[in-house]
């Protein structure tokens, strides 16, 4: 499944935050690299991005340290 857009982008990564257990995130703004995007997210005092493959609309969560 490819992902087109940043609102593709979002609800992929809405999906992914909340089978990796943070289902109370709140998602931010989404923005594309070369082939990845990249959707800002936030659970509690935990800052993550999630990277969705845009061709394959794979996802990996990453928190973000201080």
């Amino acid at each position: 499944m490819s992902v087109d857009n940043a609102d593709e982008a979002t609800e992929v990564a809405r999906d992914a935050l909340t089978e990796a257990g943070y289902e109370e995130a709140t998602v931010g703004d989404a923005h594309q690299e070369t082939s990845t995007w990249i959707v800002q997210a936030e659970s509690g005092e935990t800052q993550l991005n999630v990277h969705v493959d845009a061709d394959s609309g794979e996802c990996e969560v990453a928190e973000l340290g201080e």
